[in-house]
């Protein structure tokens, strides 16, 4: 049972790494350049997204040890 947890878990954050990736890329401009209308959303958003990202790696990190330990 612990290596199906780690397995979704794995699963889940690699998912998570996607979807940051793709959000980052939706928001970049023609040149590049990643686009916010406030400089106060700029700094939300890319401090959500920081927690998110360790969060994100916490979690690959434990699904492969519950995987290998299980």
């Amino acid at each position: 049972m612990i290596k199906v947890i780690g397995i979704a878990l794995f699963l889940f954050s690699c998912f998570v790494f996607y979807w940051l990736g793709n959000r980052a890329f939706m928001r970049r401009n023609q040149f590049g350049l990643e686009g916010f209308e406030t400089y106060g959303k700029a700094l939300a958003i890319r401090a959500f997204e920081k927690i998110v990202r360790i969060a994100a790696m916490l979690g690959l990190v434990i699904g492969v040890i519950m995987f290998f330990a299980g």
